[in-house]
């Protein structure tokens, strides 16, 4: 179970995740985050992780397991605060607005 956020994008550029999520999708559930929602064939699997240097976080799909996703250029946010209280988690500092979205991978 989780909890329901929208992906933010700058609609004036093309779509630079080189085909992730973020492509195809207007919103994903954070299945990390405590919430009443499944996700769905509409709202894919994400989660909130550590960022790469150290009082960072990300969002990042859930089905690229150890794989190290980069941002494609697009954000993860929500209004509800226990997405907020993740943030604090994992950061250790205070946080409201969004998040980087990494679901773009090289191949």
């Amino acid at each position: 179970m989780g909890m329901i956020a929208e992906i933010f994008r700058n609609d004036m550029f093309k779509d630079c995740s080189n085909g992730g999520v973020s492509s195809n999708f207007t919103s994903v559930t954070v299945v990390n985050v405590e919430g009443p929602f499944e996700p769905t064939v509409g709202r894919p699997a994400v989660e909130l992780v550590e960022g790469y240097v150290k009082g960072t976080c990300f969002v990042r799909p859930v089905y690229l397991g150890t794989e190290r996703p980069m941002m494609g250029g697009t954000y993860v946010a929500t209004s509800d605060s226990r997405f907020r209280q993740k943030v604090r988690e994992i950061t250790g500092g205070e946080f409201s607005g969004a998040v980087p979205f990494h679901d773009r991978i090289e191949f």
